[in-house]
């Protein structure tokens, strides 16, 4: 167990600047958009991050789990994880919980913001997919 949680560690701490990346893409980008639509004349505050995460979150997966695979798999640091007694099990399912946790709370955390930031006063919550994919007008 000690083993697991050790790869665990070392697998956050390499890939922690994807969370900031995809929270700076999927949360600061439409949180700029909803700046400039406040500084356009508009009375109200929103932000739409489901065309973002809906848009480039695969994306995001395929890099967060590229990178750290790829980043193990080259030269010196390949001789060293051969030379250590670790399965093939035990070096990927940290890889890939950390890569999961990753990907989900960058998909998650701007969709919880975005829900909670469009409130407006005497409105009821907004359901963000149904404003979001409201194409008829009915």
């Amino acid at each position: 167990m000690r083993q697991l949680a050790s790869l665990t560690w070392k697998e956050w701490r390499e890939s922690q600047a994807y969370l900031w990346i995809g929270l700076g893409v999927f949360l600061g980008l439409p949180l700029i958009g909803g700046l400039q639509y406040i500084l356009s004349g508009h009375r109200n505050f929103g932000i739409t991050t489901g065309p973002w995460v809906a848009s480039f979150g695969g994306v995001l997966a395929i890099f967060i789990a590229v990178g750290s695979t790829c980043r193990d798999l080259s030269g010196r640091i390949e001789d060293f994880w051969r030379s250590r007694p670790v399965g093939v099990v035990r070096w990927l399912v940290p890889k890939y919980a950390v890569g999961l946790s990753i990907s989900l709370a960058c998909c998650i955390i701007p969709r919880v913001s975005e829900a909670m930031i469009n409130r407006w006063p005497g409105d009821e919550v907004r359901n963000a997919l149904d404003t979001e994919f409201r194409v008829l007008p009915f």
